[in-house]
Formats: structure tokens, sequence, C-alpha cells
């Protein structure tokens, strides 16, 4: 087998097993109105998004369409409401093991994981303007049971 041979064996292999070891970027993100929105779409009709991978998270990404963006001055307020998550979540592919709902309050933050509206959730760039710098801000979170509140806050609304 030549040099080359061997090269470009191992770079596919080294390249198959970085694939397979990295999870969906979606994983690693939340927001509301991602993907398919424009990206000045403040409004609550679409989803909000918290990544499996994020603090507090279970084993699985959830969703809600009960939300709503605030504007205030320059600013822009995203609050997320999930409820009815199971109490008790198996662990699954994300390897985060058995997940219990918190019996008493519990605050996380999932540091710059807040992507704004109209972003491209896998890509985490504005599919109409790649170039235009994104603006993660961070994702708070409150849990309770069987339900989560997620709160991003961007002190300049990116949507303007």
């Amino acid at each position: 087998m030549s040099i080359r041979s061997t090269v470009l064996a191992l770079a596919s292999v080294v390249a198959l097993a970085g694939a397979a070891a990295a999870p969906a970027l979606a994983d690693h993100n939340s927001g509301a109105n991602l993907d398919d929105h424009a990206s000045s779409d403040i409004s609550s009709n679409g989803t909000c998004y918290y990544g499996a991978l994020l603090a507090g998270a279970p084993d699985r990404n959830l969703r809600t369409t009960s939300y709503r963006f605030v504007r205030s001055g320059n600013s822009l307020t995203l609050v997320c409401s999930y409820t009815g998550i199971p109490s008790f979540i198996p662990e699954a592919e994300n390897g985060n093991g058995d997940w219990y709902a918190p019996t008493k309050p519990v605050r996380f933050v999932a540091e710059s994981a807040c992507l704004p509206p109209g972003v491209d959730s896998a890509g985490e760039l504005y599919p109409d303007d790649p170039d235009r710098s994104v603006d993660r801000v961070d994702a708070n979170t409150l849990w309770y049971r069987s339900t989560m509140t997620m709160v991003c806050f961007w002190p300049d609304d990116p949507t303007r």
C-alpha cells in the first residue's frame, strides 16, 4: 500500500470517527422562531426550543409553542414556558443518564446557548446573510416538577 493510500485511509477513519462522535449541533442551542423564520419575526407562531445537551435538560430536546418575545427600549427578551415534562426520563442516546424532575425549584444557565430569531439552528448563522454576526446570549432556566421556564435577554435587539 502506498503512503498516499495509507494517509487517505487514516484520514477517512478519523473523519468518520469524528462525525459519529459529534452529536447534532441543534442539541447544543436554544431559542425561538429559528430556521425558517425571518430574522425580524418576533411573533409567537413557531416554537421555542431547548437542546438536550444544555444545562439541566433531560436526555431529549424540548419544544413548546407557549412563548413570547418582549421588546423594551432597545432590548429583546424571550420567555418560553415548557409544561408536561415527564417526572422521569430514562437515559437515551445522548448519555446524560436518567433524568428526574426536580422537586424544588432549580436554576441553570446555559452560557451563550440562546440564538436570536431567524438563525439556522444547525449552522448557527443567518441563512439570508451568513456573514452577519449571531448574537448568542445565555439561556436562563428555572425547573420545577413538570415545568421549565426559559428566559433569553438581548440588551441590543438583534431583530432591528
